[in-house]
């Protein structure tokens, strides 16, 4: 599983986890810091250790970036906050060669118009029979007060094109936002949830949408709750857990669940969706620590949802927390050697070694 990490005057600290007997997993944290340092978390070893990325040059510092893996053993990195602040719309590769080496790649050239530099924006792939990466909202101005926006890009990972499926502004999109959280569901589409409108005083939204390929070859929107059980939220982490229940659920943990003021109200609740039941089904999990913002990732061969860091009231944290069906929350405190540094506004990510080994643990 890998974390990657974005956080403002951090970069790059990739954190690779392996676990248990002959399958192993990781997780990779790419966190923005005055280094570009990559870090592996053995968890068969309980240690941290550092990585190398010596033969290929990072992306530049960044926070609110977005990253998704595709096909297993790749991940892709895209925009997020740089130095100034300055919005970036760079689009990077990750893969993993061995236990101790990573390397970036920057994908250029690049046919089409990419989405406008952005941070704070979601990202999915959509599979490997369209393989293709969606990147939905964000934000795109240099000053903290707009409602963000809502227009939908794809990244077709076969032709290296980009592709404006929907642009911003219009009519039967959800409202345009920024700090959501988006799954996708395989066989069905994208799972979009929650956000905020800085405009509107700092207004949480509390909607669950989904975006899908059924009906065109472009896409569309539909509604699905306008108001969820589990209340408005935005810096909240979401996942997709393929192998709970009978056909997937989606997770939601963490984030900010206070409407109309920029005051943090941090919250460690943890809710599971169920798309497949008619209607869909809403059911409240165990409480975790309060982490927002906050980000997660799956791990299938675990069958748990595994958070590094976020912050809590206090501070920015660089812990490991994990919650499965029969364990609920727990933390993971048995770790030596030197960890990676606190952060916030960073991204997770389960995937394998660019051979394909270690794809679970």
């Amino acid at each position: 599983m890998f974390e990657v990490l974005n956080q403002s005057l951090h970069f790059n600290g990739v954190v690779t986890g392996k676990h248990i007997a002959d399958i192993r997993e990781k997780i990779a944290t790419a966190a923005l810091a005055s280094n570009t340092a990559l870090w592996n978390l053995s968890c068969q070893e309980a240690r941290w250790v550092q990585l190398s990325t010596s033969q290929s040059p990072p992306p530049s510092a960044r926070d609110g970036a977005s990253l998704v893996v595709a096909n297993g053993a790749e991940a892709y990195l895209f925009g997020g906050r740089g130095d100034g602040p300055i919005r970036l719309g760079d689009f990077w590769k990750l893969t993993v060669q061995a236990d101790d080496q990573a390397r970036w790649t920057q994908i250029t050239p690049m046919i089409g118009t990419p989405p406008s530099p952005r941070q704070n924006h979601v990202s999915v792939w959509t599979g490997s029979s369209r393989n293709s990466i969606l990147i939905f909202s964000g934000y795109d101005l240099p000053t903290y007060d707009s409602e963000g926006m809502n227009d939908l890009h794809e990244f077709t990972l076969d032709t290296s094109t980009w592709s404006e499926l929907i642009p911003n502004g219009a009519a039967g999109s959800p409202a345009k936002r920024l700090l959501a959280s988006a799954i996708w569901v395989p066989g069905r589409g994208m799972l979009m949830h929650g956000g905020l409108d800085y405009s509107a005083n700092y207004h949480r939204f509390a909607d669950l949408w989904e975006f899908s390929f059924s009906q065109s070859q472009t896409g569309s929107w539909s509604l699905l709750e306008d108001d969820v059980p589990s209340g408005r939220r935005s810096e909240h982490a979401a996942v997709w857990a393929s192998n709970l229940g009978s056909g997937g659920k989606m997770l939601i943990y963490g984030g900010n669940n206070r409407d109309g003021t920029s005051i943090y109200a941090i919250t460690g609740s943890t809710w599971a969706y169920d798309p497949n039941v008619a209607g869909g089904q809403w059911v409240e999990l165990d409480y975790g620590a309060s982490r927002s913002p906050t980000s997660a990732a799956w791990s299938p061969t675990r069958r748990s949802m595994r958070v590094f860091g976020g912050r809590d009231l206090a501070d920015e944290q660089n812990d490991v927390r994990e919650w499965s069906s029969d364990g609920g929350w727990k933390l993971v405190d048995y770790l030596s050697g030197t960890d990676p540094p606190k952060r916030r506004f960073h991204s997770t990510v389960w995937m394998a070694r660019e051979d394909g080994s270690e794809a679970g643990s």
